[in-house]
């Protein structure tokens, strides 16, 4: 882990895809526009398609925003590109465990969230301070079979 961390930012990470260039990219997606891939980035990086609409076209309305983003996810260059993006980003994504229990707390607490998603996550935060385990325990190890002839 810390060898990852001390790496020379010139140097690429070893599971890192080959970064395609801009013409690359033009002949691989043409359709797709600069603003097409800066709300695909977002939605990467974000996870939700209002939000990353909403960023990329900032004068849509957030009702248009999330029809929009839904529709564009659905088309297959754009499927394509989100996982060129996956792959390119594969080993930044990686997050500390602080990181995730963090994401967590923020589903635990948002009430926006329905009640069982909810009760997960506040179980996982439990799990991840030690409590709420599933324990079991052995009483007997000896176990007796018995065959009856009838």
């Amino acid at each position: 882990m810390n060898n990852e961390r001390n790496r020379s930012m010139k140097e690429p990470h070893p599971r890192a895809i080959k970064k395609l260039t801009n013409k690359e990219q033009k002949e691989r997606w043409p359709k797709l526009t600069k603003q097409n891939k800066e709300f695909l980035r977002n939605y990467v990086e974000l996870g939700n398609a209002t939000e990353s609409w909403a960023r990329a076209y900032p004068k849509s309305t957030r009702f248009s925003a999330s029809r929009s983003g839904s529709a564009f996810l659905a088309r297959e260059d754009a499927k394509d590109y989100i996982q060129y993006l996956l792959q390119e980003y594969e080993h930044l994504i990686e997050m500390e465990v602080w990181e995730i229990m963090r994401e967590v707390k923020k589903i635990a607490m948002n009430p926006d969230i329905n009640s069982n998603t909810k009760l997960q996550a506040l179980k996982m935060l439990g799990q991840g301070k030690g409590e709420f385990v599933e324990k079991s325990e052995v009483v007997n190890k000896d176990i007796i079979v018995g065959l009856i002839d009838d």
